[in-house]
């Protein structure tokens, strides 16, 4: 057993589609555009992909050395 570096993986984009499509089913009334669904799952992924560099960096020790 290693030292290994840990790494974070967002979810892939086809997963954050289909939560959000979900998301929208139940929490919105009425028709819900193919557009918002991307808009809103694109948006999670920035935020996911952002997520998981800090959360690598964090595990593996390493300073902030803010944004890239």
């Amino acid at each position: 057993m290693g030292s290994g570096r840990v790494e974070y993986v967002p979810p892939a984009s086809d997963v954050l589609v289909h939560f959000t499509r979900a998301a929208y089913r139940e929490r919105v009334a009425g028709p819900v555009s193919r557009e918002s669904v991307h808009e809103f799952a694109g948006f999670m992924e920035a935020v996911a992909s952002a997520l998981a560099k800090d959360l690598t960096r964090k595990a593996n020790g390493e300073l902030d050395r803010g944004i890239e």
